[in-house]
Parts: C-alpha cells; sequence; structure tokens
C-alpha cells in the first residue's frame, strides 16, 4: 500500500497511467450509485453520472488551475470533468439534505453548495486559483450551516470531520496555490499531466464521492 501511494506512482495516475489496482479500486467506487439505482429507485441517469463523475475524471485525469488535462481525448477535457462533478456534487447534496429530513433545494446546504458551483465555473473558465479557494470557502460555509440547520439531527456530527478537514489542511493549502497573474484568461487545456499536490485531494475525493451519495440514499430508507 505503501508503494501505491508513493509520490511516483501518484504522478503516472495524474499522466492517466492507472495501475489495474487503482482501475479495481474506481470500478468498486463507482458500483455504488447503481447499486443505490437497482434497490432504491433514485433517477438512473444522475446515478450514472456520478459513477461516471468519478471514473472520467481519475482514469482520464484533468485540472482546473492550471487549466490541462493529461491525455488529448475530449474524456480528459476538463470541461467536461467540471460539468460531471457539478452534476454528481449537486446530487450528492441533495441526498445529503433529504437524509437530513428536508428535501428541498432552498435549504441553507443546497443554496451554499450552488454558490459554489458557480465559483467553481469561474475558476475553471478565468484560469484563477482565487474562485477555486473561494469554492472551497463555500462547501465549508455550507456545511457548517448544515450543523445549525439540522442540529436536531442525530447524525448531523458525522459531517464535522470534514469540516475539520478543510479549515485546517485543505483551505491553508489550496491558499499557497495562488499565484499572479490572478486571471490568466479563457484557454485550450495545456497536454499535461496533474501536480502531485491535486491528485493527492482529488483521488481520495473522488473515490470517496459515489460512497457517500451511496450512504445517503440507503440510510433514508433504513
Amino acid at each position: 500500500m505503501k508503494d501505491f501511494w508513493s509520490t511516483p506512482k501518484i504522478l503516472s495516475i495524474g499522466k492517466g497511467d492507472s495501475s489495474p489496482y487503482f482501475k479495481i479500486l474506481v470500478l468498486i467506487s463507482c458500483g455504488f450509485p447503481i447499486i443505490a439505482w437497482w434497490f432504491y429507485e433514485v433517477e438512473f441517469i444522475i446515478a450514472l453520472v456520478v459513477s461516471c463523475n468519478t471514473s472520467i475524471r481519475l482514469l482520464f485525469p484533468s485540472s482546473y488551475v492550471p487549466l490541462s488535462q493529461a491525455k488529448k481525448t475530449w474524456l480528459a477535457n476538463p470541461f467536461l470533468a467540471r460539468g460531471l462533478a457539478t452534476v454528481a456534487e449537486l446530487a450528492m447534496i441533495y441526498e445529503q439534505v433529504c437524509f437530513f429530513g428536508e428535501c428541498s433545494i432552498w435549504v441553507p446546504l443546497f443554496v451554499l453548495i450552488a454558490v459554489a458551483e458557480i465559483f467553481s465555473w469561474i475558476s475553471v473558465i478565468m484560469r484563477s486559483e482565487i474562485f477555486a479557494v473561494l469554492e472551497d470557502f463555500f462547501w465549508t460555509i455550507a456545511q457548517i450551516s448544515a450543523l445549525f440547520t439540522f442540529y436536531l439531527h442525530f447524525l448531523v456530527w458525522i459531517i464535522t470531520p470534514y469540516i475539520l478537514y478543510m479549515i485546517f489542511y485543505h483551505h491553508p493549502r489550496m491558499l499557497k496555490r495562488i499565484r499572479r497573474p490572478l486571471f490568466e484568461g479563457f484557454a485550450k487545456p495545456d497536454i499535461m499531466p496533474n501536480d502531485a499536490d491535486t491528485l493527492s485531494w482529488q483521488i481520495p475525493s473522488l473515490l470517496l464521492l459515489p460512497i457517500i451519495y451511496t450512504f445517503f440514499v440507503v440510510a433514508q430508507n433504513i
């Protein structure tokens, strides 16, 4: 396991040269939303997008800032990646809201995540790390808002580790990535591997998203 997560292995994944073991991990992760669809009647197209978001973005890596893709194929295009991420992340948050007992897109948690998605699109289009930082900031604020909105739910505490991770680790790291010029403007993606720093958060978050999505779906039906 130590060799798998070593820097050379991470960099090879960034080039799209993933090992068979890594592909198995991706396949297992992507199977969870299909299970949710099969047993709990979620929308098939949504479950499929959640799975494709993880499989395509990990097997055909791309980066928003710098705007790049590991391989010269439309499957690795960062704008496709951003589109898949938007649908998958909003789907996961909606299921989280339902899990807490209020299936509405107007609760602060969902609204703040929707704002975060807008910032993410600006980050990709303008090639600006500042808006990527703002996206992450709104994700954190959204989950903090959930603590107060759904404080009576007996499992609301499960989001606390995520909030602590974002505040004490992820945000300080992302702030260090800000470079001038602050806005590079629209451009075509470069063909280059993802950097190790991007992969260090991208890989675990993409592997976990389908599992968390499925957890919220299943937990509503228990």
